[in-house]
């Protein structure tokens, strides 16, 4: 599934507190800003990856924003 950022990591995070509860929420992939582009420019998206039933013991987060350069038009497909 993918969310806005604002969505797990406010003060808010109420959508967090049902994943971690209710699903298994496995993997978190924090997508690079401009990856909706030109539809979505400067958006922080992440992408979760959870199976519902059992509560959420372990997740493993993947920071695709570490040490990559926004996504333009010019600079990629």
């Amino acid at each position: 599934m993918v969310l806005p950022d604002n969505v797990l990591f406010e003060d808010k995070a109420e959508v967090f507190e049902i994943l971690m509860q209710d699903c298994n929420l496995h993997t978190i992939l924090r997508l690079p800003r401009g990856t909706f582009t030109p539809y979505a420019q400067g958006v922080k998206a992440n992408v979760i990856f959870f199976q519902k039933g059992l509560p959420t013991e372990t997740v493993w987060i993947f920071d695709g924003r570490s040490n990559v350069e926004g996504i333009t038009k010019k600079t990629g497909p």
